[in-house]
């Protein structure tokens, strides 16, 4: 009897144990009222892959914002992973970055302006871009973009476009100061703005920069001959031609005209394209949307020699040392930086590529006036990044507004002007 009932208990373990097992129920998900939901199919073994979910923050208008978000549309369709865009005010965008960034909150990627790179890398804020990056090679990139983003023997971002500053100038007005072309050298700058000096008007200067941007008025320094060479040997103090260029711009304070907001700049371009105005330093994305008059001439950066280089601002792409998603954001951030991508934003932003590969006429043939594919030169000037260069260029735009607008003594200035492109260790 015993043995009997040993065996119908047996039985019935055994129909327990089959009806636990895995079978035809393997892809039912329970819900949260315990409910059996669909069977969900298993993927097929090329398609077993963890949909990646990346935050990306970026300082964009409007315009370039929506266009960021349809290439991301894309980005996500043939990737399928997920990209969030967040958009930061401009002027919000330093002090936004850093505060998430310190507290280990940013976003997984970040556009950067390229001098706030090197800040956030010594702070152990970014991660090396040899930990995740496998796009175009660092030989692609154009002459002297990439040591921008270099700190301590790594790359620490991905440059995603250059924004040089070019003078724009009326050719007719210059033939009647006695030149047939913009000046090759200090002597011929001095000339020239000394007889503008002679015949400006009592309306204000004929010579439009924003006086408050400390680049426009590096570039204007530079480009007039003052080039900080020292930058290249190491030496210390203004060199000659600095000290020259800046005397020079001394005595002609009065044909400048400051264009500190957009009014200004509107109101300047007007009289430059009817010709009241001879020449303005501007960014080459500024001149995206004006209406250009015939009678305007660019000087491509591509052009001059390397003595009479301006500055080019830029952005570049970073990831937050805080980020583990550094596969996804390898393929969106080589997806944004192509060739193809950075010169399709060229033409609604002017901004210019940061790939040499970019300008083929391939690609563009508009980009090939500002600089050649083949060219091993740098097409800017740019001040060797170090941690606190925001904040010193802040300072150094107080001064420079000051003395461009008569209110600070040229030795004043020249101690800024020092401080602020001394040579770095």
């Amino acid at each position: 009897m015993k043995r009997k009932k040993h065996w119908v208990l047996f039985a019935l373990l055994l129909l327990a144990l089959i009806g636990l097992s895995p079978g035809d129920n393997r892809n039912l998900l329970s819900s949260e009222n315990n409910r059996l939901s669909e069977p969900v199919s298993l993927p097929h073994r090329q398609e077993e892959r963890e949909v990646g979910n990346i935050t990306a923050a970026v300082s964009l208008n409007p315009e370039l914002f929506e266009r960021l978000q349809e290439r991301t549309r894309e980005f996500m369709e043939s990737r399928h992973v997920q990209i969030h865009l967040i958009n930061v005010a401009s002027s919000e965008a330093y002090e936004t970055f850093r505060h998430a960034l310190a507290l280990g909150e940013s976003a997984d990627v970040l556009l950067l302006d390229n001098k706030w790179v090197q800040e956030f890398a010594e702070r152990g804020y970014l991660l090396p871009s040899e930990a995740y990056f496998s796009g175009t090679s660092s030989g692609e990139t154009v002459e002297g973009l990439l040591a921008l983003n270099e700190w301590n023997g790594y790359v620490w971002a991905i440059p995603k476009d250059m924004d040089p500053y070019v003078v724009v100038y009326q050719p007719d007005r210059l033939r009647e100061f006695g030149v047939n072309s913009l000046p090759t050298n200090l002597a011929g700058w001095e000339r020239l703005l000394s007889a503008m000096k002679a015949n400006s008007t009592a309306k204000g200067g004929i010579l439009g920069l924003d006086t408050t941007d400390p680049m426009a008025v590096l570039s204007l320094i530079w480009r007039i001959g003052g080039h900080p060479q020292k930058e290249r040997d190491g030496s210390e103090g203004l060199t000659e031609g600095e000290n020259q260029a800046l005397r020079v711009m001394d005595k002609a304070r009065s044909v400048f005209y400051s264009t500190p907001d957009t009014l200004a700049r509107d109101n300047f371009w007007t009289q430059l394209s009817t010709g009241q105005a001879v020449l303005g330093i501007y960014r080459a994305s500024e001149l995206h949307n004006r209406p250009f008059s015939t009678s305007l001439k660019i000087e491509y950066p591509g052009l001059l020699n390397p003595e009479h280089r301006m500055y080019a601002a830029g952005k570049s792409f970073a990831v937050a040392a805080s980020s583990s998603e550094g596969e996804t954001a390898n393929e969106w951030i080589a997806a944004m930086t192509s060739a193809e991508m950075q010169a399709d934003w060229f033409d609604i932003s002017g901004e210019l590529p940061a790939l040499k590969s970019a300008y083929s006429s391939s690609f563009h043939p508009g980009l090939k006036e500002w600089i050649s594919a083949k060219s091993q030169q740098e097409p800017a000037f740019f001040i060797p990044s170090n941690s606190a260069q925001n904040t010193e260029l802040e300072n150094f735009s107080v001064s420079a507004s000051a003395f461009m607008n008569g209110q600070l003594p040229l030795k004043a200035f020249s101690d800024a002007y020092a401080k602020i492109t001394q040579a770095r260790p």
